[in-house]
């Protein structure tokens, strides 16, 4: 729709990130603002906006950093993975699926795109074998996410997430590692 997700810096004395919709190229940012009190900054920054001007990212709260989901001009956070402290949400659909992580757990959060009242839910998604951690970066409208498990740039391997399971994509013939960063509605990946 020609929707911007991503943030700004403001000047002195603060220089705190501020998560920001731009609904055009024409119009100003829309500061989306924070989850709570940051520690030693306030800090909020989106990642994702879908077709019903919905957006996810990430903010502090505390010293802890938790993904958020603004829509309506209200912040929810998504909170974690039981156990868990901190997540960040990278990517989000138009049925109401966010991707992203809770520590070193790729997971998705469900919610209700027309019912604000209604509390997300976070789901673990599964970790490649041979992999201690992944991290999703997309997803589209048919619930597919994709991402990579391992470290970035060293020894990742892009994945598909489909149906409940983690679909190791492999690397490029030669290569050594591999990264999915986006995923279309026909299924189409490109990293």
């Amino acid at each position: 729709l020609g929707e911007l997700a991503g943030a700004g810096k403001e000047g002195e004395p603060n220089f705190y990130t501020h998560a920001a919709l731009w609904l055009n190229k024409d119009t100003e940012a829309i500061d989306l603002g924070f989850l709570g009190q940051g520690v030693p900054l306030n800090y909020s920054e989106a990642y994702g906006v879908n077709d019903l001007s919905h957006v996810v990212g990430n903010s502090a709260i505390s010293s802890l950093i938790h993904g958020f989901l603004w829509r309506s001009g209200q912040m929810t956070d998504l909170g974690a993975l039981s156990g868990q402290v901190v997540s960040e949400a990278r990517a989000i659909n138009n049925t109401g699926l966010i991707a992203g992580k809770s520590n070193f757990f790729p997971v998705v959060w469900e919610y209700d795109p027309g019912n604000p009242g209604r509390a997300p839910t976070i789901q673990q998604l599964p970790i490649p074998a041979g992999f201690f951690s992944a991290t999703p970066t997309a997803v589209n409208d048919a619930g597919d996410v994709v991402g990579y498990a391992g470290s970035p740039n060293i020894d990742s391997h892009a994945v598909l997430w489909r149906d409940g399971m983690a679909i190791d994509l492999g690397v490029w013939p030669g290569g050594h590692y591999s990264a999915a960063t986006g995923i279309n509605n026909l299924g189409q990946i490109v990293g």
